[in-house]
């Protein structure tokens, strides 16, 4: 190669790309067939089972913490107590049943009652009555005697780790102050809250009150003081109830009382202020309206068919309609008259007579109907004044009706108040308790002594708990990736090389394991990675490989220089370009005494021959960066770099770009450009997965594709222990392949 100021840039000829300049970067892929983003309750075993020994450990460091505090301890003092609910009949002495009694028989009502024999009143009430507030084992302000013992230390840590977890009991009222009597008293009742046990025994009826105490006399006092309390306080919450009920329906019956003097006030006061004649009078009007009301339409009727006749007569003497007139006509004369004038030959005297007749006719005719006409006028006057009189007594006896159903109604319930007063009276004298006590404990508690081994197994499983819960809880909160199946998942590519660590931090010390040692682990993993680059692009081998990653400190350079070694020794021309500008870490791995970098080859200010570095060992071409004014992403963007990287193509069969990493600097973007294969560098239980999808998706955004994905600096050892099989020292035998 011979790159000087003069010489003419020829512009590059790349092989087509594998990933064309305007498609996108496949998305992530799903997550393997079997897998989920769920809970994978295969991946939690097997991860607790590659901890087995730690939670080992915590168990037996539990179980002999337990052992020893349970050599320490001494017996604590049981006794126990029974109440009853009367569940004989749901009825009163006096034969009334009671709704309270018979509700307190349901399974929610159990359950209650049970919660109440716990109560805060219900315990206070028995602090007071046995002064426990006095007593060591419920006030903590006062010495224990010396053979007495607390709770073992394992379980007051169990207790406060647990205790957020509890159903928090009730706060009171009132905070008292530090020392006082209500602060002791309240202490007292905290503790005898955690003496005290309450059940129902299975298929009865039957309330179990158990109490451990340390000392063997007060067991036996608090369960019964619990019981006695509990029954007296069940026998004052019902006198109080029907108290209650007394009161409240002695004020309802004095209402309803008044109410009903007030509705039969309203009775009498418009029966007298109304007229009424009564249902039969009213009726008997009614019906006498109807008869009036079908005369007044008779009379109507039979003066419309006078008038009728009236005009059909005249119409038929306009006509000079004879034999219709003696049709028509009721007088036999005018009927002889008009026979008569329908013959051919009338008499001559006949017409004035009948036109007399006639006229006689159609008077009497208009006379009835005026007649009729005037008593129907006078029968409709009645009618009217017989109607409104009807409707008054309706409505006045509607009324009526309405405030004596209001006032029966007022003294239905009136009365059924009282009754129910009289009944709640008569059961105020003879109330009976809704529960009573079954059995009371006798002389001291009975003892129980711990059982050791148990105890020692319950402090072993409880230190086994906690490491379990430490282990997945160290597990949840991780962030960085362990395996190449969360690289996966992660990215949505495949990962196809695992990079370990070499024998040493060192860089260089890695780099001349690669030389000297080439038949080793790491060897065969770079040139694992070198093998999946040459079969990224099955048609046109890779020339351009860029290198990078997501944040510093990850690998990539070493992997670089590791990748252009390797492939140098195969007897490849191989040139190593150190293209980040910045932080020039490949200056380190090689001598550079008295050579320029990348920025003089561009620039003219030094040929290529003159700036690169050439590795005796393996034969590698290097060309490092240096620091100038220029800044990287413009000269990447350059045509001389262009012609560079062009140039390098006719004369290497490989160029290797070590490139800044992704979220630092659009750098290793603006370079992808110019690559065939760029590979994405990801430490091992270091990046987290986010850094990894934001780098990624930031080269995807540039329309850049990752070829491959190599995880390094892979701790071999480590790996097995955090339980991914296959890639440490012992996964299927693979070891055996690798020189030492």
């Amino acid at each position: 190669m011979n790159l000087k100021p003069n010489d003419p840039w020829r512009e590059p000829k790349r092989s087509p790309p594998a990933w064309g300049a305007g498609d996108r970067a496949p998305s992530a892929a799903p997550p393997p067939e079997g897998e989920t983003d769920g809970f994978d309750i295969r991946a939690i075993l097997h991860l607790l089972w590659m901890k087995k020994w730690f939670i080992l450990l915590c168990g037996l460091i539990g179980t002999a913490f337990a052992a020893w505090e349970v050599s320490k301890q001494v017996p604590r003092y049981t006794a126990s107590a029974q109440v009853i609910l009367n569940v004989g009949d749901v009825q009163d002495p006096t034969g009334m049943r009671n709704p309270v009694r018979s509700y307190l028989f349901s399974t929610a009502s159990i359950n209650t009652e049970l919660r109440s024999l716990q109560s805060e009143d219900l315990l206070r009430r028995v602090v007071q009555s046995l002064e426990l507030q006095n007593h060591w084992e419920f006030n903590p302000s006062i010495p224990p005697p010396p053979q007495a013992t607390s709770a073992s230390t394992l379980e007051k840590l169990f207790t406060t780790v647990t205790e957020p977890f509890r159903d928090a009991p009730p706060r009171p009222s009132f905070t008292p102050a530090l020392g006082s009597p209500e602060a002791a008293e309240s202490a007292a009742v905290s503790a005898l809250r955690g003496v005290v046990s309450t059940r129902n025994l299975e298929g009865s009826y039957v309330f179990l009150i158990s109490a451990q105490t340390l000392s063997p006399e007060m067991a036996p006092a608090i369960v019964n003081a619990v019981a006695q309390e509990y029954v007296a306080s069940q026998r004052e919450r019902s006198f109080n109830e029907i108290e209650e009920s007394i009161v409240w329906l002695g004020e309802r019956v004095a209402e309803l009382k008044v109410e009903l003097e007030t509705a039969e006030g309203k009775v009498a006061d418009f029966a007298a202020d109304a007229s009424l004649l009564g249902e039969e009078a009213l009726v008997a009007g009614r019906l006498q309206l109807k008869a009036m009301r079908d005369q007044e339409a008779e009379l109507w009727e039979t003066a419309e068919r006078l008038r009728k006749q009236i005009s059909s007569l005249e119409e038929l003497r306009r006509n000079d309609d004879f034999p219709g007139i003696a049709r028509a006509a009721t007088d036999p004369e005018l009927q002889r008259l008009a026979r008569g004038l329908s013959r051919d030959d009338p008499a001559e005297n006949a017409l004035p007579e009948f036109d007399a007749l006639f006229a006689q006719l159609i008077v009497s005719l208009g006379s009835q109907a005026e007649r009729l006409e005037g008593r129907a006028r006078d029968l409709a006057a009645a009618v009217t004044e017989l109607a409104a009189q009807v409707s008054a007594q309706s409505s006045d006896l509607i009324t009526l009706q309405q405030l004596k159903r209001e006032a029966d109604a007022a003294r239905v319930i009136y009365e059924s108040f009282l009754g129910r007063l009289k009944e709640m009276s008569v059961r105020q004298g003879t109330q009976r308790s809704d529960v009573s006590v079954l059995t009371l404990a006798h002389g001291l508690g009975r003892p129980i002594f711990t059982n050791k081994t148990r105890d020692s197994l319950k402090g072993g499983l409880k230190g086994i708990g906690l490491a379990i819960i430490l282990v997945l809880a160290l597990n949840a909160i991780r962030t960085s990736i362990r395996s190449p199946e969360e690289l996966e998942a992660v990215s949505g590519h495949s990962v196809i090389s695992v990079i370990p660590n070499g024998p040493s931090r060192h860089a260089k010390a890695v780099l001349e394991e690669i030389v000297e040692k080439p038949g080793s682990r790491l060897g065969e993993a770079v040139r694992n990675l070198r093998t999946a680059i040459q079969l990224s692009n099955v048609d046109v081998t890779p020339k351009v490989v860029l290198v990078t990653s997501s944040v510093p400190e990850e690998g990539k350079s070493v992997l670089a220089a590791a990748l252009a070694q390797t492939t140098a020794l195969s007897g490849k021309r191989v040139l190593l370009v150190d293209a980040d500008l910045r932080r020039r870490v490949l200056s380190k791995f090689f001598d550079t005494t008295g050579k320029q970098g990348l920025v003089s080859i561009l620039s003219g200010a030094s040929s290529f021959e003159d700036a690169r570095i050439i590795d005796q060992r393996t034969g590698l071409h290097v060309v490092l960066a240096e620091g100038g004014k220029v800044t990287p992403v413009d000269l990447f963007e350059s045509d001389q770099f262009a012609r560079f990287l062009s140039d390098a193509r006719e004369q290497y069969d490989l160029v290797v770009l070590d490139t800044p990493p992704v979220l630092a600097v659009p750098d290793a973007r603006v370079l992808a450009q110019h690559a065939d294969a760029t590979v994405y560098a990801v430490r091992w239980n270091k990046t987290s997965r986010r850094m990894v999808k934001t780098g990624l998706g930031s080269l995807s955004q540039a329309h850049v594709h990752v070829s491959v994905l190599a995880l390094t600096r892979v701790d071999p050892k480590r790996m097995d222990i955090y339980g991914y099989y296959g890639y440490g020292t012992r996964g299927y035998g693979l070891g055996k392949y690798y020189s030492a």
